[in-house]
């Protein structure tokens, strides 16, 4: 998974720019994904996203926070 944590976050930066963050939600039933990378990976991968994997790419505070739960919680209602 290493090799592809720039395209990753790239891609995650582009979405929450292109597609508003509020729209951009964690899920943790892909297995798909799942397979590729367990759970506890792709949560750290958000969390503390890799500045050598992809110094060109940053995420505040506030946005990870938002992607890893207050996004699904706001739509939701809780």
């Amino acid at each position: 998974m290493k090799s592809h944590r720039g395209d990753f976050y790239r891609m995650l930066r582009r979405v929450i720019d292109d597609a508003c963050l509020w729209r951009v939600f964690f899920l943790s039933g892909g297995l798909y994904f799942n397979f590729i990378c367990p759970l506890d990976k792709w949560i750290k991968m958000v969390q503390e996203p890799g500045i050598t994997a992809c110094p060109d790419v940053c995420f505040a505070d506030e946005e990870k926070e938002i992607i890893m739960g207050r996004a699904f919680a706001r739509l939701v209602g809780i």
